[in-house]
């Protein structure tokens, strides 16, 4: 029956989400699993997919002119228009948003592509510093329905599919994005000093990049929040749908910087 497909598919999740697959060729044969499972349950439940349900961001939609114009074409950033990085500095940038089909901001669409069972991992709470922040694996349609959908009650408690890789979970993701180039451009190692005037007592900060390019996802509703935190490398930032308020700091303002107290 339909519950014990689910099943299988919760099961085979499991191993993605906890453990990675590790092994020659196991990862390969969780998704081979997964998607025959999928199929044998799209038969069984006969899914309609033709529906469309729209989300929109309440300040702007993806149906702006500016994403009209640039959604049909998959353009690879101009080589002359590459920055010469030398130092680093938070940019920020209009890149075309070709990056990303308009589509992936249908929930329809991802339930059909991601697949309602999956199972991903969900904080539960506006910011993880919260006394009643906690996390929990889930299916992705339960996700969607209970907290996405339903993120304008404000009863209902704060939900994030937050730096989760998403892309490796389900592979066909992939194809509805392009990274960005800007992501293989060269930097420069650099050292930064975290002690008061220019005193390396503290001791250095040298940054070697990651062997490969890490791609995260964040999914979720208004008022999320992630208090401020040093992350090991650079990144490149891509919000799809809403506004976020961004503070970032130089590491050369270390110093004063301090960690955070819940009493203080």
């Amino acid at each position: 029956d339909k519950n014990s497909w689910k099943q299988v598919i919760k099961t085979l999740d499991m191993a993605l989400v906890m453990t990675g697959a590790p092994g020659n060729g196991r990862k390969e044969m969780l998704f081979n699993l997964i998607e025959e499972t999928e199929k044998i349950l799209r038969k069984l439940e006969q899914i309609n997919y033709q529906q469309s349900i729209q989300f929109t961001s309440p300040k702007r939609t993806m149906d702006d002119n500016s994403i009209k114009n640039t959604a049909h074409k998959k353009s690879k950033t101009e080589t002359h228009s590459m920055p010469i990085i030398s130092n680093p500095l938070p940019k920020i940038s209009q890149p075309s948003l070709a990056t990303f089909a308009s589509h992936v901001t249908n929930l329809d669409y991802l339930l059909n592509r991601i697949g309602k069972e999956r199972i991903v991992p969900v904080e539960i709470g506006a910011k993880y510093t919260d006394e009643t922040w906690t996390q929990k694996l889930m299916n992705f349609g339960d996700f969607i329905e209970k907290w996405v959908k339903n993120s304008i009650n404000d009863d209902v408690d704060i939900a994030y599919l937050a730096q989760h890789d998403l892309f490796a979970q389900v592979p066909r993701l992939k194809d509805d994005i392009v990274v960005p180039d800007y992501c293989f451009v060269d930097t420069k190692p650099f050292i930064v000093s975290i002690g008061e005037d220019g005193d390396s007592s503290y001791g250095n900060i040298q940054y070697f990049p990651p062997q490969e390019v890490i791609t995260n996802a964040w999914f979720g509703p208004k008022g999320t929040i992630s208090p401020m935190h040093t992350d090991p490398y650079h990144n490149l930032l891509a919000q799809v749908v809403g506004q976020k308020y961004i503070r970032l700091y130089s590491p050369s303002e270390t110093p004063k910087l301090y960690s955070f107290e819940q009493d203080g």
